[in-house]
């Protein structure tokens, strides 16, 4: 069969060609193809029905295919619905940067900011600030930040497999502001020379509710690595088991490893901002994740797992 791929301009004129596909072509061939002839790398192709309401056998359209899904996974052609009467459009996403080097690039930036403000230096906190040593507490501390995130470089390095190739390269602009400008903050206020710690039995406690936390999220993300056989794999089942009490509990265990690192830092603002505005957004994902379980479910006629739990937060949310 033929594939009709159209490629709107700025201009408002539109470039379109014909590909030729059998019914074992891949979405990873085709987009091959597209790149020679448009230019555009497969890592930047987005590819969607040029008619949204469009489903083959449904000429009325009353089913709404959800286009930005349905071609981001690897796979066949013919098991995309795809037909040549409905043309596709591709629209450039811009320059990329693989999915495991924008991970280890926002990673990275907290864990020499917190250790080189933990030695208090002189050009941020002034003359002598050094030589009064850090408490115990807060050394610790700084122990754990950095731990948390050396943690989350191993894992992807060794545990993510990721679905996607790649992300725009903005994305780790806007995320490496986030973590680095919020390390800063946090050090700052944490190292500082009239920080006030907390006692060393409420810090010894928190540090230990923090590695029970950081242990229970590992596990979680050792389970998803399992369920996949490499990257670009995209299947997930609907998870279940005692780890699995809500339907994000990898999000549970990170927010609440935060709020314990916040009380071991004397609840400084700084903290619990950065707790508050990372868990927001787990939030919102943790939802849309369990969402996406409940529709899998139904789908699939499974048994009702994700619909008897919580998304986020054990009977409340």
């Amino acid at each position: 069969m033929h594939i009709t791929v159209q490629k709107p301009s700025k201009k408002g004129d539109t470039k379109e060609c014909k590909f030729v596909a059998n019914d074992a072509m891949t979405v990873e061939q085709l987009k091959d193809l597209i790149a020679v002839e448009f230019k555009v790398p497969p890592n930047s192709q987005a590819l969607k029905f040029a008619n949204p309401k469009w489903k083959e056998g449904d000429s009325k359209g009353d089913k709404v295919v959800r286009l930005n899904k349905l071609l981001e996974t690897v796979g066949e052609l013919k098991a995309k619905g795809l037909s040549p009467s409905v043309p596709l459009e591709l629209k450039n996403l811009g320059m990329q940067v693989p999915y495991r080097w924008f991970f280890l690039t926002e990673y990275f930036g907290p864990m020499p900011i917190m250790a080189y403000l933990s030695t208090r230096p002189e050009l941020v906190y002034g003359k002598g600030a050094a030589d009064a040593p850090l408490p115990l507490v807060t050394s610790l501390a700084v122990y754990a930040f950095i731990l948390h995130f050396v943690k989350r470089e191993l894992e992807t390095l060794f545990v993510h497999k990721f679905s996607k190739p790649s992300v725009p390269v903005f994305n780790i602009v806007r995320n490496s502001a986030y973590y680095w400008g919020f390390a800063a903050a946090v050090a700052y206020f944490v190292c500082h020379p009239q920080a006030t710690p907390v006692s060393e039995n409420l810090g010894l406690i928190a540090l230990g509710g923090m590695a029970v936390m950081e242990l229970g999220n590992l596990a979680v993300h050792l389970w998803f690595s399992m369920q996949r056989k490499a990257d670009k794999d995209a299947a997930r089942p609907v998870p279940a088991g005692s780890l699995f009490f809500v339907s994000c509990p990898n999000y549970f265990f990170e927010i609440a490893a935060w709020c314990f690192f916040s009380v071991m830092v004397n609840n400084h603002p700084a903290s619990w901002a950065f707790t508050l505005v990372g868990g927001g957004q787990m939030a919102l994902w943790a939802m849309d994740r369990h969402k996406a379980y409940i529709k899998q479910e139904k789908k699939e006629g499974g048994p009702p797992v994700a619909r008897r739990r919580s998304a986020l937060v054990p009977f409340l949310w």
